[in-house]
């Protein structure tokens, strides 16, 4: 036993009571004070047994240099050093309980030049294989180590705190921390200037296996705080460094953060104005476990903060960096949960004021798991995710993000899902704006699996979505993006493809916007199947505002393009296409149109529909505003083309049911039409229509309605103008019944070459062929109304003309029956060559049979009667050269067992004229012949009878 003393005013070692050194003993104490008091003071406990040995200096300026009021034991393999020191108003090691240490060695140093350097007033153990090293220091105002309670360390033991402090703390504890069997527990501290550099106020723990090493370091405050809980258990470690060196911050935690099973625990920090990791609470990381956390910030703030949930189960792991240079780069409020084969791997960075990964709640990813998040920013965004996306069993779920000024680059805030055999990757990207934005839903399920993919580079958009998308069972969902200014896919609702299912839907604009929006419906069901492109240099290449279903063995292609102003596919409403379904629309447009659906057309069981476009300058090829349908054994194609205007429009009508089928074709190649049709066409049961177009600067083909042509149906329509108009115009009535069949041909070059403003039926067992022609300005053909043929009817008219003519009817002629009429024509200059602008009828077993020719006028015009009844038949042929061949102006009549037959021919005028008169009865026959060569040749002026 050596004890010295010294003091100069007071103390220099007082004792009142214990101290028991045993066995191999040995005690020193030194003391010394000059002035007023302290330089050791025990006053009760401190032993140390079995091995022995206490060592306490003292030393004191003031006041404390070794305080010991009680407690502190050491035994066994004994030993005790504590040191003290501090040289003006006090501390510099003061003991006043507890600090234990079972099967040996306590260090404890001290210091303090105005304050603290080691102050314990209670617990801190360390047991079995015992040491507990504690240095302090602190060289004005206070601090370098104080413990108020609890500190433990268990086992194969041992404990090393340090401190230091120029102005406030370097480590501080006030209760908490235990660390147990094959234990060790490392705290360094540190601050210069007010304060911080490890502040653990309670709880961290670390069991098993364990290890903790805490650092700290601050330069005006934080460099680890620790308020409560961190666990870390089994196979444990936790390691927590700090750091800050201005304002605060550098690793923050007040509550939660566990860590179990085969544990550890990494939590950097770093911080130079603020932040650089806080975590107020959560974050779990189970049973195979591991949580690495980083930070730093390097101005005012973030670099990772959490303050809930995080969790990761299972065969964990959790990694989540930071980095920051004026704000955010990580920052998580709340969920994201990541389970059974877990993982979960967050980045951030965001380098001036904000963003780089922010998550306010859920995320998830459930049994297989993984799930990984980045970020960057520079300016503004670069993921953040407020809510939702699960993505579960054999998860996965992907997010990238970077913005580079002002913002996006991946913003979810609710719902995007994925389930079953997941997976989820979303990139972003974007130079001012936008590059992935949903709001919420899209779903795709099962078989799973969703990318999308973003970019924008200036003000917006290259993908957003703020609702449904879905994608069911055997699923996939591809959305891409891109946009140099605006659009480039914007989805807001709709669009399912379900079962079999997969979606595409690429986009890109490269300057003011669209290519492909969807704001709702379009469905796909059943084996499904939807590919949507786009593309657009100005404006629309897809647009779609509602509708179209495509069903059951499914399939929908629409692609778009446009190239400046707009067009190239745009459907706001109805298509639909049923049953064994399939619809394929294309799109093309250098200026306007290139499919424009408003509206309608079905196509059902067996379907199908293709419909392609294209236009080349201001617009049209093809546009549907209404109605088309098509049923039964289904078939819908519709082309277009149009170089200035039309190739195909279709406001309304045209249905084509049962085993049906409609072909479409049109181009114009200058200002306008190759097939409109406004209304009416049908065609039924087995049914078929065909209708071609063409025109060079106007018309071929026209229908502003009617037209039905039922039962064992089928339509073909020509057209073809090539200058100015016509080449098939119907505007009302051509109909055809039964077993039907109805084509009309057309050509025309500068006008006509058919046109039907009204009626001819055509009935039972049907049909009726119209051909036309004309190759200057007008006719070869022109029917404004009546011509019928019934029962086992037909008929034909043919046409031509080179100037004008080459059949006109105005009105009536019926044939019934047993029908049959054919009308032939041929002017080649200024006109006839058959006109009839009123009744020839032909009744019972009818026939009907007027030719034409002319050569600068008639050959063949009735403008009225000439009956010829029940089991009739009236030829008429005509032929001129200048002038008639055949005139009928009223009567010729010819009753029951019929027949009227007239011929003509002329060169220069007559060959048959009839103004009026004639019957011929019961079993009735009149044969007129007439030819002329300069007049005449039979002109009958009235009465024969």
């Amino acid at each position: 036993t050596d004890i010295d003393g010294h003091a100069n005013n007071g103390s220099g070692v007082v004792i009142n009571g214990d101290s028991d050194v045993t066995d191999k003993g040995t005690l020193n104490i030194d003391g010394n004070s000059s002035t007023n008091g302290s330089g050791v003071v025990i006053n009760g406990d401190t032993n140390v047994s079995g091995n022995g040995s206490t060592d306490i200096n003292g030393n004191a300026a003031n006041g404390s240099g070794v305080v010991i009021n009680g407690d502190t034991s050491v035994i066994e393999n004994g030993s005790l050093n504590i040191d003290g020191n501090s040289s003006k108003n006090g501390n510099g090691v003061v003991v006043n309980g507890d600090v234990d240490t079972d099967s040996g060695s306590t260090n404890i140093s001290g210091n303090a030049a105005n304050g603290d350097g080691v102050v314990i007033n209670g617990d801190t153990n360390t047991t079995n294989n015992g040491s507990l090293n504690i240095d302090g220091n602190s060289s004005t105002n206070g601090d370098g180590v104080v413990i108020n309670g609890d500190v433990n360390t268990d086992g194969h033991s041992s404990t090393d705190i340090n401190g230091e402090a120029n102005n406030g703390n370097g480590v501080v504890i006030d209760g908490n921390t235990s660390t147990s069997n094959d234990s060790s527990l490392n705290i360094d501290g540190n601050s210069a200037t007010n304060g911080d550099g490890v502040v653990i106020n309670g709880d961290v723990n670390t069991d098993g296996n364990s290890s903790t090493d805490i650092n700290g370091e601050a330069n005006n405050g934080s460099g680890v705080v620790i308020d409560g809980n961190t666990s870390t258990t089994d196979n444990s470690s936790l390691n927590i460094d700090g750091n800050s060196a201005t304002n605060g911050d550098g690793v923050v935690i007040n509550g939660d953060v566990n860590t179990d099973g085969n544990s550890s625990t990494d939590i950097n920090g770093e911080a130079n104005n603020g932040d650089g990791v806080v975590i107020d609470g959560n974050t779990s990381t189970s049973n195979d476990s591991s949580l690495n956390i980083d930070g730093n910030s390097s101005n005012n703030g973030d670099g990772v903060i959490v303050n809930g949930d995080v969790n990761t189960d299972g065969n964990s792991s959790t990694d989540i960096n930071g980095d920051a240079n004026n704000g955010n780069g990580v920052v998580i409020d709340g969920n994201t949960s990541t389970s059974d084969n877990s993982s979960l791997n967050i980045d951030g960075n965001s380098s001036t004021n904000g963003d780089g990964v922010i998550v306010n709640g859920d995320v998830n990813t459930d049994g297989n798991s993984a799930t990984d998040i980045n970020g960057d920013a520079n300016n503004g965004n670069g993921v953040v995710i407020d809510g939702n996306t699960s993505t579960s069993n054999d998860s996965s779920l992907n997010i990238d993000g970077n913005s580079a000024t002002n913002g996006d680059g991946v913003i979810v805030n609710g719902d995007v899902n994925t389930d079953g055999n997941s997976s989820t990757d979303i990139n972003g990207e974007a130079n001012n704006g936008n590059g992935v934005v949903i709001d919420g839903n899209t779903s795709t399920s099962n078989d799973s699996s969703l990318n999308i993919d973003g970019n924008s580079a200036t003000n917006g958009d290259g993908v957003i979505v703020n609702g449904d998308v879905n994608t069911d069972g055997n699923s996939s969902t591809d959305i891409n993006g891109e946009a140099n200014n605006g659009n480039g896919v914007v989805i807001d609702g709709n669009t399912s493809t379900s079962n079999g299912s997969s979606l595409n839907i690429d986009g890109n604009s490269s300057n003011n916007g669209d290519g492909v929006i969807v704001n709702g419906d379009v469905n796909t069901d059943g084996n499904s199947s939807t590919d949507i492109n786009g593309e657009a240099n100005n404006g629309n290449g897809v647009v779609i505002d509602g509708n179209t279903s495509t069903t059951d063995n499914s399939s929908l292609n629409i692609d778009g393009n446009s190239a400046t102003n707009g067009d190239g596919v745009i459907v706001n409403g109805d298509v639909n296409t049923d049953g064994n379904s399939s619809t394929d629309i294309n799109g093309d447009a250098n200026n306007g149109n290139g499919v424009v659906i408003d509206g309608n057309t079905s196509t059902s069981n067996g379907s199908s529909l293709n419909i392609d476009g294209n236009s080349s300058n201001n617009g049209d090829g093809v546009i549907v505003n209404g109605d088309v349908n098509t049923d039964g054994n289904s078939s819908t194609d519709i082309n277009g083309e149009a170089n200035n205007g039309n190739g195909v429009v279709i406001d309304g009508n045209t249905s084509t049911t049962d085993n049906s089928s409609l072909n479409i074709d049109g181009n114009s190649s200058k200002n306008g039409d190759g097939v409109i049709v406004n209304g009416d066409v049908n065609t039924d049961s087995n049914s078929s229509t065909d209708i071609n177009g063409e025109a060079n600067n106007g018309d071929g083909v026209v229908i502003d309605g009617n037209t039905s042509t039922t039962d064992n149906s089928s339509l073909n329509i020509d057209g073809n103008s090539a200058t100015n108009g016509d080449g098939v115009i119907v505007n009302g009535d051509v109909n055809t019944d039964g077993n039907s069949s109805t084509d009309i041909n057309g050509e025309a070059n500068n006008g006509n070459g058919v046109v039907i403003d009204g009626n001819t039926s055509t009935s039972n067992d049907s049909s009726l062929n119209i051909d036309g022609n004309s190759a200057t300005n007008g006719d070869g053909v022109i029917v404004n109304g009546d011509v019928n043929t019934d029962g086992n009817s037909s008929t034909d008219i043919n046409g031509e003309a080179n100037n004008g003519n080459g059949v006109v009817i105005d009105g009536n002629t019926s044939t019934s029956n047993d029908s049959s009429l054919n009308i032939d024509g041929n002017s080649a200059t200024n006109g006839d060559g058959v006109i009839v602008n009123g009744d020839v009828n032909t009744d019972g077993n009818s026939s009907t049979d007027i030719n034409g020719e002319a050569n600068n006028g008639n050959g063949v015009i009735i403008n009225g009667d000439t009956n010829t009844n029940n089991d009739s038949s009236l030829n008429v042929d005509g032929n001129s050269d200048s002038g008639n061949g055949v005139v009928i102006n009223g009567d010729v009549n010819t009753d029951n067992n019929s027949s009227t037959d007239i011929n003509g021919d002329s060169n220069t005028g007559d060959g048959v004229i009839i103004n009026g008169d004639t019957n011929t009865n019961n079993d009735s026959s009149l044969n007129v012949d007439g030819n002329s060569d300069s007049g005449n040749g039979v002109v009958i002026n009235g009465d024969v009878n």
